[in-house]
């Protein structure tokens, strides 16, 4: 199980620091609740105020990396990684790819080896959005 402080960053002072950590923490909070995930999507392109925001961010976030991710957005958010990958990728690893997200269950099975070939082919491809995300800084040697 990952410490709590290897989740999440230091809270969000501003609507800035909301926007640049949502940014690097989106993928990792996907991988916690597509439902979080979504809601914190809308938040940031809502027009509340700044207090608010941050507010509502802190305690979505801090609720949210109090638990373990639900295995189905797990997943989920790995079907997703892939799909910024898949047509980058050579033949040999899609055939890879598709045996490791093949053998994926609803149990922890199998994501950090998942995890080690996307980062292996984020850095391969420059894909910079990915590049750029906590989820794999946070959580490859925790999964």
């Amino acid at each position: 199980m990952m410490s709590n402080n290897n989740k999440a960053k230091a809270k969000a002072k501003t609507k800035l620091d909301v926007a640049e950590t949502w940014f690097a923490d989106k993928y990792l909070i996907m991988e916690y609740s597509f439902e979080v995930h979504d809601k914190l999507r809308k938040l940031l392109k809502s027009d509340v105020s700044e207090k608010e925001m941050v507010k509502t961010y802190n305690e979505e976030t801090e609720k949210l990396f109090s638990g373990e991710p639900e295995p189905l957005s797990r997943r989920n958010t790995a079907y997703y990684i892939w799909g910024h990958l898949k047509n980058l990728v050579s033949r040999g690893e899609k055939k890879r790819m598709f045996g490791l997200l093949e053998n994926l269950d609803y149990e922890d099975t199998g994501f950090s080896d998942i995890k080690s070939e996307f980062h292996k082919l984020i850095l391969k491809y420059d894909v910079p959005n990915l590049l750029k995300s906590s989820y794999f800084s946070k959580t490859l040697s925790n999964s």
